[in-house]
């Protein structure tokens, strides 16, 4: 009976230890030389899982094989797609997250999809946004227009949250990390500006993100 018992809990034990040298294989740091899977992610998760649609799974006259496929695709008002379970799919672009070219991201946000700049715990990215002002008018209270920016932005690979990236808010994303929270709320507002890119990178190094392979 003990015999069965210990053969029992070493072959239970090799098991759950393959089965967790296979969790740990199965990722691997992020690197600039990392190579995403081509694809469209629909959402941020498949994006964080490195599991898009594949260009093979997605409907279209264009070349699959010519560099800027995917491009062509995100063009369109929509696209239709297979899904896993042999469905024909048919989104708007307009509500993909973003679609990847193996070493390049692109989210969508804003008025188009934006190159991904910096990938890490804290991805960066810039955006054309529109800001509201009031243009005077004469014999009038002014008219409200429209005019557009490149604003900074931030992407939380933790949440997923897109946030503007500035002093205040990176005072916010520094604290699980008590040393570089404190190193950054210890410099004068000046040197915080011209910081953030500094503390972005330091942040990044410490926190490094891992992606199916």
């Amino acid at each position: 009976m003990k015999k069965a018992l210990l053969f029992l809990f070493f072959y239970c034990a090799s098991f759950l230890g393959g089965n967790l040298l296979l969790a740990q294989t199965d990722s691997v740091v992020y690197s600039k030389e990392f190579e995403f899977k081509e694809g469209i992610y629909l959402n941020f998760e498949q994006f964080k899982k490195n599991k898009p649609i594949a260009k093979e799974k997605i409907k279209s006259n264009y070349d699959k094989s010519a560099i800027d496929f995917l491009n062509k695709v995100v063009s369109k008002s929509s696209f239709t797609y297979i899904d896993e379970e042999g469905k024909e799919q048919t989104i708007k672009t307009k509500n993909i997250w973003g679609f990847s070219k193996g070493v390049t991201i692109f989210i969508n946000f804003g008025y188009e999809f934006n190159r991904v700049v910096v990938i890490g715990s804290l991805c960066h990215f810039s955006a054309i946004m529109p800001v509201m002002f009031t243009a005077p008018v004469p014999m009038s209270n002014g008219v409200n227009q429209t005019n557009y920016q490149i604003n900074q932005m931030v992407l939380n690979l933790t949440d997923g949250k897109i946030i503007p990236f500035d002093v205040k808010n990176m005072e916010v994303l520094l604290k699980p990390d008590e040393q570089l929270y404190a190193e950054f709320m210890a410099l004068k507002k000046k040197k915080k500006k011209q910081s953030v890119f500094i503390y972005l990178r330091k942040y990044n190094e410490k926190h490094p993100i891992y992606f199916r392979q």
